[in-house]
């Protein structure tokens, strides 16, 4: 193996060269019933055994039971003291569980044959041992471990199918899920072992070469669990083995009755376990708080529901211990949900999301948004399961009351507010206020933080100086125990190529520089002042760092990034160039490049697998603050120039409907730009722009449009506070959507001041068979109905659907909105024949034109 090939080639040798390349037997095949499944795992055995050096495989067979493995990484725990690797236990146990489960199981499938499993867990070990390392290669192995957790998961659900019912393709399947695990372990465990860390090819190679050798085994592993998955289905349904010539039809009528075969479906996991993406590699600690909410929480007590609130300082953690609770509690729960619980709308959005992952009958992206929250809330209430339900950064119990189900499951709450979790339920041993670190707890997160980077002297903690330890204690003392401020110290002290001691005088000097500004310099540092310093001094030099750019790209970004919802940034709202913005260039280039220089410096996390961007909250709130107020003027009108641009537009008052998906996506950033614009205005800092108030028109209309009434009112008093020119048609259609959008909340006398300033802007400027005057004439004639003037409500909508001729194609969905109308107009009046003959014309015109909107 040379030293000069290129990386593909190198990975490919290597692959070749250390995994298994061996035949794994399809399940789905016909087996001859004396086939020696024995034989075959014997000679997996062999194969792996010579992958192996003499002492690895002595290693192997020296830790062949689950107790011995978790024995000797307790004390690799032990021997590491606060530092990494300091919880493997609790990262591994969940697979560990499942692990014992399956080979049990395969055991039992095996009988009356012997088979040795024993050196499962040797392979197992192996591999364990040799990811310790560094963390970079434990991290990737224990997303490695949640994958083959999840998959044999689905093997357990498949397999318990059979009942008793052991045939050949039963075993054969999970022979071969096994074969192809011991191929992985014993692999990855020689090539790591043959490239330490340190070493020239180790950087790259090992994450490479265990990305692709593993999703190889998943590969043949997934294979035989979807075979055995389906001939469970045919088992079901009373076909026995038998494959008929109708094999697709009684297949897709297997498929289509899952949920009825079974009470649950091995591809349900993503389904139940809807989790934001898991940053937490950097989790440390905090295993006390852990057991205090694994006591509180128990799922068998399935007929009481139980709560844990966990309160505390913005920076402590909380989201990131409610995180690794679920995330370790996978085996515990049959469902895990996580809702982002700080507004109504983030609320309904979350419930929506979890409803229709689960498929759940009748739920939908066109229904009401309480619809789906009360689908969802009856699904909890019926599912027959163990769930638990994270309701994250709550701000007001009393909206989150309505979306907790009324009996069973486990209901985990995350505040900064006291009085949230004062009032939350439970008795006081269910609540906890989330302390900042003790000393030795943020020395040792400090330590795990510095090996990250791989350049850092603290790789080996001997080797730093009693220098640079006294000024990472002093600066410790600082930070106050807050894991956010420890985290992006650590980040600036490495981007920057800086020591701990060099970051300290600079620390030291902005501090200064802040006490000066707030007059209390001359001061004792009082414990309290810490939280209120020790943030506020580190943002301030992160800020500081990103101003000095010579582009200014990421401080752009970040601005924009503060005005918006802090969750699910979409990394699409950026990657193409806005005519508009004609002095900042927000092409994919410049993204990348700004939002990695963010990522590094930890004012980011970014999600890959979803394309998105998550910021803290404070974070968000710091960086306006700093701003200069002509700045902030600036990544205002960007973000609302961006936004304008990518969100959907109604054009002639018709439906958004097919758009829902992409509205979907900048909905909730729409609405915290209003709140800001809102906020900031009182006090004269920002001036709203034309594509402000275009935003607020189209993205309320939106919201009435899905349901969403008090964020739609909210838009529209935005954008009719913004926009300059009261009698513009933008300023008509903000006072249409508010009219429509007052009917619902039969605010009458507010939606007719609403409809009559609009129709007399839209009469003044549009000719008489203008679809978007016709459509506030239809919400006038709505008007009437509700006042139960019947007649006049017939004489206008009439007068709409005569000018159906001269509207231009696409005009279906109003006239059949018309008709629907009219069918109630005539209803009131008595005249059943006519509202039947034009609820006919509607529902016909609508299913000609646009099934999708069929009204009711």
């Amino acid at each position: 193996m040379t030293l000069d090939m290129d990386d593909s080639s190198f990975i490919t040798l290597s692959l070749s060269e250390y995994a298994f390349d061996g035949e794994l037997t399809p399940s789905s095949t016909t087996f001859n019933q004396d086939s020696n499944l024995l034989d075959q795992w014997e000679k997996a055995l062999e194969e792996c055994k010579s992958i192996l050096d003499p002492a690895a495989y002595k290693q192997v067979l020296e830790f062949g039971s689950p107790e011995k493995l978790v024995e000797d990484l307790r004390i690799k725990e032990q021997a590491a003291g606060s530092s990494w690797p300091s919880s493997l236990i609790s990262e591994v146990t969940p697979t560990l569980e499942v692990l014992k489960i399956a080979s049990n199981f395969f055991m039992s499938c095996m009988q009356p044959k012997n088979v040795t499993t024993s050196v499962i867990w040797g392979f197992l070990h192996l591999a364990l041992v040799m990811s310790t390392q560094n963390k970079g290669r434990w991290q990737q192995m224990s997303h490695i471990l949640q994958r083959i957790r999840e998959l044999l998961q689905r093997l357990q659900v498949s397999a318990d199918k059979w009942g008793n019912d052991s045939n050949e393709q039963l075993k054969q399947a999970i022979l071969d899920v096994f074969k192809a695990l011991i191929f992985f372990w014993a692999g990855a465990s020689r090539y790591m072992r043959e490239h330490k860390p340190g070493s020239k090819l180790s950087v790259g190679s090992v994450t490479n070469f265990l990305d692709q050798s593993f999703e190889e085994t998943f590969k043949r592993m997934d294979s035989a669990v979807r075979n055995l998955y389906e001939l469970a289905a045919i088992k079901a349904i009373g076909l026995g083995e038998r494959r008929s010539n109708y094999q697709d039809e009684i297949m897709a009528s297997a498929f289509s009755t899952r949920h009825t075969l079974f009470q649950e479906s091995p591809y349900l996991e993503a389904q139940l376990r809807q989790l934001p993406y898991d940053n937490t590699d950097s989790f440390f600690g905090r295993n006390d708080v852990l057991d205090k909410i694994s006591l509180a929480l128990d799922p068998s007590a399935r007929n009481k529901q139980q709560y844990f609130t966990l309160s505390g300082l913005g920076g402590v953690g909380k989201s990131s211990v409610a995180l690794a609770y679920a995330n370790r509690s996978v085996c515990k729960y049959d469902a895990i949900f996580w809702v982002r619980a700080e507004t109504e709308a983030s609320l309904f959005q979350s419930f929506a999301d979890i409803a229709l992952n689960l498929d759940i009958p009748d739920a939908s992206r066109t229904a009401a948004p309480s619809e789906n929250r009360d689908l969802l809330i009856s699904w909890f209430i019926k599912c027959n399961m163990t769930w638990l339900l994270v309701l994250d950064n709550v701000e007001d119990l009393k909206l989150v009351n309505a979306f907790i189900p009324s009996f069973g499951g486990s209901i985990l709450i995350t505040t900064r507010r006291s009085q949230v979790a004062r009032l939350a339920p439970g008795d006081p041993s269910t609540k906890l206020c989330l302390q900042p670190f003790t000393d030795k707890e943020d020395w040792g997160f400090l330590e795990g933080q510095m090996k990250e980077f791989p350049d850092s002297e603290w790789q080996d903690a001997d080797c730093v100086s009693k220098e640079e330890k006294a000024a990472a204690k002093k600066l410790l003392e600082f930070l106050g125990g807050l894991p956010l401020g420890i985290k992006q110290v650590t980040a600036l002290i490495n981007v920057n190529y800086l020591s701990v001691s060099d970051f300290l005088a600079l620390y030291t000097q902005e501090l200064g520089d802040l006490r000066k500004i707030y007059g209390d310099e001359d001061e004792e540092m009082r414990p309290d002042y810490r939280y209120q310093y020790g943030l506020s001094t580190v943002w301030k030099i992160s800020f500081d760092s990103l101003k000095s750019k010579k582009d200014h790209n990421a401080y752009y970004y970040l601005g924009m990034m503060s005005l918006m919802s802090p969750d699910l940034i979409p990394w699409s709202l950026f990657e193409a160039p806005v005519a508009k913005m004609i002095n900042f260039k927000a092409d994919l280039k410049t993204f990348v490049g700004a939002r990695s220089e963010l990522a590094k410096a930890a004012i980011v996390d970014i999600n890959v697998k979803d394309k998105t961007i998550s910021i803290h909250r404070l974070v968000q709130t710091s960086f306006l603050h700093y701003l200069e107020p002509s700045t902030l003027q600036v990544v205002f009108d960007m973000i609302t120039t961006l936004l304008n641009a990518r969100f959907p537009k109604q054009v002639k008052g018709r439906p958004l409907l097919l758009f829902w998906s992409e509205c979907e996506k900048y909905y909730l950033h729409v609405i915290k730009v209003a709140s800001w614009y809102s906020s900031l205005r009182d006090s004269r800092q920002i001036v709203a722009n034309l594509d402000f108030v275009e935003l607020m028109s189209n993205c309320s209309w939106y919201l009435h449009e899905s349901g969403k009434s008090d964020d739609c009112l909210n838009l529209v008093e935005a954008g009719k506070e913004a926009c300059t020119d009261k009698d513009s048609l933008l300023y008509s259609h903000l006072l249409n959507t508010a009219g429509a959008q007052l009917l619902e909340q039969n605010k009458l006398i507010l939606m007719r001041q609403n409809l009559e300033r609009s129709l007399e802007i839209r009469e003044k400027f549009l000719a008489e068979d203008d679809e978007d005057l016709l459509c506030t004439l239809n919400n006038f004639a709505n008007l009437k109905v509700a006042e139960g003037r019947y007649f006049e409500a017939i004489l206008l909508d009439n007068r709409v659907v005569a000018a159906k001729e001269s509207m231009g194609q696409g005009s279906g969905p109003l006239v059949a909105m018309c008709s629907n109308a009219l069918a109630r107009a005539h209803m009131g009046n008595g005249d059943f024949i006519e509202a039947k003959a034009n609820l006919d014309i509607s529902y016909a015109i609508m299913e000609a034109e646009a099934p999708h909107y069929i009204p009711g």
